[in-house]
């Protein structure tokens, strides 16, 4: 999976999501938001058990959205269901955001 072998990512880009619950912050994800696009997010705060915060990545945070267990099925795998243009360099950005922290 693209982003998942490489060492500074490997930590944040979900392979697996089984609930809610495995989201922590700064976790890389695909998400679906209201309009049923999906787009590489990042899981910005833990608001309590199963109930999290996802910022879309291609916007601003005005269109973050809170998640809860009822939505897991609107979170899957990094790279797995978001369209990108240039992966790679989506990638890049991801890498110099996580290694400038």
């Amino acid at each position: 999976m693209l982003g998942a072998a490489n060492p500074v990512l490997a930590e944040v880009v979900l392979t697996n999501i089984h609930s809610l619950d495995s989201l922590h912050c700064e976790n890389i994800i695909d998400a679906q938001d209201y309009l049923g696009h999906w787009h590489l997010s990042i899981v910005m705060d833990e608001k309590g058990p199963s109930h999290r915060q996802v910022h879309f990545l291609p916007f601003k945070s005005n269109r973050d959205e809170e998640f809860t267990q009822d939505d897991v099925n609107r979170v899957s795998p990094a790279f797995s269901r978001s369209e990108m243009v240039e992966p790679e360099e989506k990638l890049q950005g991801l890498k110099a955001y996580y290694t400038h922290k």
